[in-house]
């Protein structure tokens, strides 16, 4: 409009510059939820590990107390701030320890470690 009050027509250099600024003039104001939602994945994979094993009936009750405990214990480790390195080093005697049980405690258990040793650091 202002272009037509003062019966001036704009450059090709000109519109291509408003077009170029137009496009990339924007703002990203997307929030990042990953780590929210890792979380909450993570959460419910340890609930769902928790939940097959006291569904377990092949297990003993001291056996299904061993393995929640352990499964705890994994939870423990994967919340701390430590690189995947560190966290490895503490699930080496877990990996000894699953070695020798049963395969339905060594599923749960190697899912566990394997998710959280493929996860990015979250914290």
């Amino acid at each position: 409009e202002l272009f037509k009050a003062n019966k001036c027509e704009p450059t090709k250099h000109f519109k291509d510059n408003l077009r170029f600024k137009a496009i990339f003039n924007n703002e990203n104001n997307n929030a990042n939820t990953n780590t929210n939602a890792n979380n909450n994945n993570i959460e419910i994979l340890f609930d769902e590990a928790k939940s097959r094993i006291n569904e377990d009936e092949s297990l003993s009750e001291s056996d299904m107390i061993d393995v929640l405990k352990k499964i705890d214990e994994i939870q423990r480790i994967f919340n701390t701030d430590e690189p995947k390195n560190k966290k490895w080093n503490k699930l080496k005697s877990t990996m000894t320890w699953v070695g020798e049980k049963g395969v339905s405690i060594a599923t749960v258990v190697l899912n566990l470690i394997t998710t959280i040793l493929k996860m990015k650091n979250q914290n």
